[in-house]
């Protein structure tokens, strides 16, 4: 009889003391007490180079999923990247040379695209500050910023700070201009929400006029114009806005996309490098457009940091023994158990049977914070009762995804997203039968 195990990611659950602000404590958990109680509970490491981040950088769902599946540490893009940016051989790579070169041979302006921000989950601004740097020293005679504003990974309202940084620096540089701002929720979707990307969009593509030229300097005061509003709008959700006359998208230019994860990177990408999903007449003809790492496998466009081939992860391996395996989770989560936990590989391996639940269409989770944990737990349960699978994976969102919404954790929506997906994960065990159980 072959042995089976199921493998439930709680996203976004932690360990800390402090019960203020802290919605996992505050919540009824009496399955996980039960769990902490047996001899074989342990608390892991999740962040800094325990996962391949660099020290004091916390830990995301993408490198989680990727080390769960690995099996082992694999020290990721944003290390990589780090290190040519200190030693400057990213200004030596030859993708990144061609883009320069691309650009000057035509129309002369090159578009950096992504977040401004110094959480280290997709992005980060000292890569910014150096990409704009070396077009400079590459003599690229205009280089256009359009930036996403963060305030998901960082506080709310801090987006004033880094723009404040990002204008000082370009200053200094005496090169660079600012074209675009956007909060990720428009500009960094990853759920197909189309209309969001859209507006962002449309804004980069933007013709010569359609809108006026922010003085240098000034676009902090954009910025905290919108926290000052009757109804503040925070950085995530900061609506598109041109900020120079001539500074849109045009046929012939070349766009580089500088964040390096890929899953909120992917749609605006395709859109400018294949072809928008919607309808639209600002569609454009680029001269070439450049992906800081691989997005997706579909994509044909050059990479500068190429993905590591990582072999031999769990999925991989059940699939070599021959046995079979049920991987599930909900919209905002399905690349994580399939692309990230299976090593970077959009593809399944033989025996993988996937399964997608969409999540709900609303503006922000905490508005539904229970999401689609109980349509992926009952897919859990129904696979179990089956004892077809030698491995079952899923992974419960609310926590993480409602986290973000929820930044002072002291809300209804923080503690109900808890109960709720704590009551979902206890169900393979009460209903299906108690198998070896992981929950991270």
């Amino acid at each position: 009889m072959v042995n089976r195990a199921a493998l439930i990611v709680i996203d976004g659950w932690g360990e800390r003391d402090e019960e203020y602000g802290n919605a996992i404590k505050q919540a009824a958990t009496p399955v996980m007490d039960s769990l902490r109680a047996e001899a074989n509970f342990a608390v892991v490491e999740a962040s800094s180079l325990a996962v391949g981040l660099p020290e004091d950088t916390m830990g995301n769902s993408e490198v989680g999923h990727l080390t769960i599946g690995a099996g082992a540490v694999d020290y990721q893009d944003l290390v990589r990247i780090n290190l040519a940016v200190k030693n400057g051989s990213i200004a030596e790579m030859k993708s990144l040379v061609d883009a320069f070169a691309c650009a000057k041979a035509g129309t002369g302006r090159l578009h950096l695209f992504g977040l401004l921000s110094d959480g280290g989950v997709h992005s980060h601004q000292e890569h910014l500050y150096c990409l704009v740097a070396a077009a400079k020293a590459a003599g690229v005679p205009r280089t256009l910023l359009h930036v996403c504003m963060d305030g998901r990974d960082t506080p709310p309202k801090s987006g004033a700070s880094y723009m404040e940084a990002l204008e000082k620096k370009l200053a200094e540089l005496g090169y660079g201009e600012i074209s675009t701002i956007s909060g990720r929720y428009y500009a960094m979707d990853r759920d197909k929400r189309w209309e969001r990307v859209q507006e962002a969009f449309e804004v980069m593509c933007r013709a010569p006029g359609e809108c006026e030229t922010v003085a240098a300097g000034g676009v902090k005061a954009v910025v905290e114009a919108s926290y000052a509003l009757p109804e503040p709008i925070t950085d995530e959700f900061l609506k598109p806005t041109g900020l120079l006359s001539d500074g849109g998208l045009a046929d012939g230019d070349v766009f580089f996309s500088f964040n390096f994860r890929s899953d909120r990177a992917r749609e605006m990408f395709e859109c400018l490098s294949v072809a928008p999903k919607f309808e639209t007449a600002k569609a454009r003809k680029l001269a070439m457009c450049l992906q800081m790492t691989q997005y997706s496998s579909a994509f044909e466009s050059p990479i500068v940091f190429p993905p590591q081939q990582l072999t031999n992860g769990l999925s991989e391996t059940i699939s070599k023994q021959g046995l079979t395996q049920f991987h599930v989770a909900e919209t905002e989560k399905y690349a994580h158990v399939t692309f990230f936990f299976n090593g970077g590989k959009e593809e399944a391996f033989e025996g993988e049977v996937r399964e997608l639940k969409d999540s709900p269409k609303v503006a922000t989770y905490d508005l539904e914070p229970k999401m689609a944990a109980e349509p992926v737990a009952d897919a859990m349960v129904r696979e179990i009762e089956a004892g077809t699978h030698a491995l079952l994976v899923c992974n419960l969102a609310p926590p993480d995804m409602v986290g973000h919404d929820r930044h002072d954790g002291q809300d209804d929506g923080g503690r109900l997203a808890h109960r709720h997906v704590h009551r979902q994960s206890g169900r393979g065990m009460q209903e299906g039968g108690r198998w070896p159980l992981h929950c991270g």
